[in-house]
């Protein structure tokens, strides 16, 4: 009798240490969780940012390739580059009339 509930005192003793271990690791897969997708929101923005930088790069390019082709030394007094522009204007689109 006295072996009995020593028996079952340890059984429950040992599920009680299970519960609360299961717990503990609940809590801390839901920690891990929630930081990975912190971390895959912030990669999200910092991707969309990236790809706004690189239409702006691009963009850019473009503006300056096309003051090459063109070869007009005014070019550069009378338009500004089209990423630093409210109007993105291109670069023929406003040239002095001389």
């Amino acid at each position: 009798p006295e072996d009995e509930s020593r028996a079952v005192a340890a059984d429950e003793d040992k599920r009680r240490r299970n519960t609360a271990a299961s717990a503990r690791f609940r809590v801390k897969k839901k920690l891990k969780e929630q930081a990975l997708e912190q971390t895959a929101r912030e990669m999200t923005v910092k991707a969309e940012a990236l790809e706004k930088r690189v239409h702006e790069l691009e963009t850019e390019t473009r503006w300056l390739k096309s003051l090459i082709t063109e070869r007009d030394p005014n070019v550069l007094g009378s338009v500004q580059c089209p990423c630093h522009h409210p109007e993105g204007l291109e670069p023929s689109s406003k040239r002095p009339r001389t």
